[in-house]
């Protein structure tokens, strides 16, 4: 708790790596076992380590189970992804991978430490699993980006894109790490959303390729302010109330609209 304490005093990140990687006497310490760590003060954590051959399909399930138990308790965390690079771009290991490999992509003003460490703070971070050169996948709700919280009222739209998509790949939107729906990530656009609980509510993307995923957003939060009121058996009109109710869980509307290819943002950076 100190040490934690202490980088928060001087403004700097406390980021957890590889906090599944426990590897026994193979690996000393390298797993997170502090059971009292205050993970509100904690910035990020390394949802994919090394080389993605090995991990995706070992310790990235368990990581993201553990980065999603977190959030649930209210805890902002930023998904980052580190190469674990200790040989300066030289090993040839098993699990050595070159630097960027993979890659976090940071929502930054400009390209200086300050502007990246506050991105990464607020929670604007994009993983590549595999390194740079996967598809960028983006997220918006209206004007929020990925790390904002706003407020709704009603059904509302998460506007989704992927640039690069390989043939195969689907774009999935997770909701409170739960999977919602998905779409073939070549003609993905747009999930509508229509909250059945006032709560604050998380969204990320995913996406994936043959069951593994190659990219992984951070979260847009939504504060959900109101809801339709519940329809009674019999409110539809009828002598006996023996009309059919609309569905309080209606099934997600999927949009398949053509859409022309959105730029990517200015302010999208590469930090590796």
């Amino acid at each position: 708790e100190d040490i934690v304490a202490d980088v928060g005093s001087q403004s700097a990140l406390f980021i957890v790596n590889h906090p599944a990687l426990d590897l026994g006497d193979s690996c000393i310490g390298c797993a997170w076992n502090h059971p009292a760590t205050p993970w509100s003060e904690v910035n990020g954590m390394e949802i994919i380590t090394g080389k993605w051959e090995v991990a995706e399909p070992t310790f990235v399930p368990t990581v993201i189970a553990q980065w999603d138990a977190l959030l649930d308790q209210s805890h902002r965390i930023a998904a980052i992804g580190g190469s674990d690079d200790h040989r300066a771009g030289m090993g040839t290991g098993t699990t050595d991978t070159p630097l960027g490999s993979p890659t976090t992509l940071v929502l930054a003003d400009n390209l200086s430490e300050a502007a990246i460490i506050e991105g990464v703070r607020r929670g604007r971070t994009i993983v590549q699993m595999r390194g740079p050169d996967d598809p960028l996948v983006e997220m918006r709700i209206d004007d929020a980006e990925i790390g904002d919280t706003i407020e709704k009222a009603g059904a509302f739209t998460i506007s989704a894109s992927v640039t690069g998509a390989e043939p195969g790949m689907v774009l999935q939107l997770w909701e409170n790490g739960q999977l919602r729906d998905q779409q073939p990530a070549a003609e993905a656009s747009a999930f509508e959303i229509t909250p059945t609980a006032r709560r604050v509510d998380r969204y990320r993307l995913e996406l994936v390729s043959g069951g593994q995923r190659i990219v992984v957003t951070s979260h847009i939060y939504v504060s959900v302010t109101a809801v339709p009121d519940p329809v009674e058996p019999g409110d539809e009109g009828g002598c006996c109330g023996t009309s059919t109710p609309t569905a309080s869980l209606a099934p997600l509307l999927l949009v398949l609209a053509n859409r022309r290819r959105r730029r990517v943002h200015p302010r999208q950076h590469q930090a590796r």
